[in-house]
């Protein structure tokens, strides 16, 4: 399933794409990585179906950090080609026998590659063998999706021209790991949720905008 027609509402948001793997194949994902295999197993899944399944070889011992990451990603324009503003990402985890170190949402553009932490294992803990939901920020403001090189007018400027979106894994052991995800959905907020996040978009704007009045009094 991809892009849905009209939508459909999901604890409180309308979900306007999904991938579920359910048909056969891995709907258009991809992995640059040579050491990370990308299937489909049909079965086993969240929902009883299909699932994309990501197997990734032993680390080598010489330089066993350079393979310790696995990135699935999919061309965004096949999932969805409507506005990325203000749109959430969701989707099912799962970890076969070790929980990850870390996993991101990512997606990129020409000129960018920007991401958002949804599990850390340094903050909180995942079962094995069990599927975890994991969601992301609304990609609403670039201080939930940058590591110190954006801005907002760039982030919106890249969501208008936005290449691919992905999972990135960075994983906690060097031996073989499989990992899978199921059920990745785009939903977009209901109108009461879209004003909470304006009524507190304008907070963090006053906020800052008191903090830089307070620095200029001090520094006059």
């Amino acid at each position: 399933m991809s892009l849905l027609a009209g939508g459909r509402c999901v604890h409180g948001s309308i979900v306007v794409a999904e991938h579920d793997w359910n048909v056969p194949g891995t709907m258009g994902w991809t992995s640059d990585e040579g050491w990370v295999t990308l299937s489909n197993p049909m079965t086993g899944g969240s929902d009883g179906g299909g699932y994309l399944k990501m197997a990734l070889d032993p680390a080598p011992l010489i330089d066993p950090g350079s393979q310790w990451h696995a990135l699935a990603k999919v061309q965004a324009s096949s999932l969805f080609a409507g506005n990325w503003q203000g749109v959430q990402v969701a989707f099912n985890f799962w970890a076969e026998d070790v929980q990850p170190e870390y996993v991101q949402v990512r997606w990129a553009s020409t000129n960018a590659v920007w991401r958002s932490t949804v599990f850390d294992s340094g903050s909180s803990s995942m079962s094995t063998q069990q599927w975890t939901s994991l969601v992301s920020p609304s990609l609403v403001s670039y201080l939930d999706w940058d590591y110190g090189s954006g801005s907002q007018q760039r982030f919106i400027d890249d969501l208008s021209a936005i290449d691919w979106i992905g999972v990135y894994i960075w994983r906690n052991t060097g031996m073989a790991q499989e990992y899978g995800l199921d059920e990745f959905r785009l939903m977009v907020p209901e109108p009461a949720e879209y004003m909470m996040i304006a009524a507190a978009l304008v907070s963090s704007a006053l906020s800052l905008r008191r903090r830089w009045a307070g620095r200029a009094a001090a520094s006059a």
